[in-house]
C-alpha cells in the first residue's frame, strides 16, 4: 500500500483487505494506492454486497454488546473500544430446536450459556434408595425438570464455581422453537472477565442452587410418600456434588419469575458486598417450588 507519491504505507498479507473506506462514504474516493509485490489471488466484493453484510454484522455486535451490558455485571462499566471489541469475537451464538439438549448431566463442562430469548429447562437426575434387607439396598433412578429459565438467564454458570470442577450439575435442553443462545468458552471468561462478574454470576448460581435444592428435596418427599407401602424406609440420595454443603444464602422472601443480577454501582465502590437480585421468567405453564 502506498501514497500518491510513492511511499510504502504498510505491507499487506493473506487474509486482509483494502479499499472498504471508499465504500462507506458517499462520493468516497481511494485513499491509497495498491502495487502487487508478487502474484496474488484477489476477492472481490461489490459495494452493494459489502454494505448490506457490513449493516448486519453491526446490527448483530450491537445486539450482543447490549444484552452483555445489561445482563453480566460490572462490563458496562468497560469504556475501551478495543476490549468490547474483544469480548464481541468471544460471545457466540446458536439457534437450536426444540428439544435440543445443550449440556448433559455428569458430563465435562467447556461453555458457559445465556439465554437471548426463548427458554430451557433444567433436569436433574434423582436416586431414592429402599433399604428392604438388611445389607441390601435397592434404588430408583429418575429424571425431573427442576427449572426453566428465559431470556436474560445464565446456564452451566457451575463451571465457573470452584466447588464444582468442570462437570454440568444439570442437563439443559432447549423448551421452546425460537430459542437463541449466546454462549462463550469458560476459559475465555476466566481470563478477560473481570474478577467483579465472575464472582457475581457464581453467588447467583449459589443461590439459585439453595432454591433447586429445596425442588429435589419436595420431589423426593413427594416420591417417598406416593409409594410409602414400598418405600417405607425410603433414603434419599442426591447426586449433587456438595449439595450438602450448600451455603445460606439469603433468598428474597418474594421470589419472582426471573434470575437476574443487579450490581449496585455504589457498593462497587465501596468495596461493599455485591448485591444480587435474583428472579427468573418462566412460562405460564412452568413453575417452581
Amino acid at each position: 500500500m502506498i501514497t500518491s507519491l510513492g511511499v510504502k504505507l504498510s505491507e499487506l498479507n493473506e487474509g486482509e483487505g483494502f479499499g472498504e473506506k471508499a465504500l462507506l462514504k458517499k462520493g468516497g474516493r481511494r485513499m491509497a494506492s495498491i502495487v502487487a509485490n508478487t502474484a496474488c489471488d484477489l476477492l472481490i466484493v461489490h459495494k452493494d454486497v459489502y454494505i448490506n453484510v457490513v449493516t448486519k454484522f453491526d446490527k448483530r455486535r450491537q445486539m450482543k454488546l447490549k444484552f452483555m451490558k445489561n445482563n453480566i455485571p460490572y462490563l458496562n462499566s468497560i469504556i475501551s473500544s478495543a476490549v468490547w471489541d474483544n469480548l464481541f469475537f468471544m460471545i457466540h451464538e446458536m439457534d437450536p430446536a426444540k428439544g435440543t439438549v445443550i449440556a448433559n448431566e455428569g458430563a465435562e463442562g467447556k461453555y458457559i450459556y445465556f439465554v437471548q430469548s426463548g427458554y430451557c429447562d433444567l433436569e436433574k437426575t434423582i436416586t431414592i434408595e429402599n433399604k428392604k434387607l438388611k445389607n441390601h439396598i435397592d434404588s430408583t433412578k429418575f429424571k425431573r425438570k427442576i427449572a426453566t429459565f428465559g431470556s436474560g438467564s445464565c446456564l452451566g454458570e457451575e463451571l465457573l464455581d470452584h466447588d464444582h470442577h468442570s462437570k454440568y450439575e444439570y442437563t439443559i435442553t432447549v423448551a421452546t422453537g425460537g430459542t437463541r443462545l449466546y454462549y462463550i468458552d469458560k476459559a475465555s471468561i476466566m481470563s478477560r472477565f473481570p474478577r467483579e462478574s465472575i464472582h457475581a454470576i457464581v453467588e447467583n448460581f449459589q443461590s439459585k442452587q439453595a432454591v433447586h435444592h429445596q425442588k429435589v428435596k419436595k420431589i423426593i418427599e413427594e416420591f417417598s410418600s406416593n409409594n410409602a407401602p414400598n418405600h417405607s424406609k425410603a433414603a434419599a440420595s442426591i447426586q449433587i456434588d456438595n449439595l450438602s454443603q450448600l451455603m445460606n444464602h439469603s433468598i428474597k422472601n418474594s421470589m419472582v419469575n426471573h434470575f437476574k443480577i443487579k450490581h449496585e454501582k455504589e457498593r462497587a465502590e465501596s468495596a461493599s458486598r455485591l448485591s444480587v437480585d435474583l428472579t427468573f421468567p418462566m412460562r405460564p405453564d412452568s413453575s417452581i417450588s
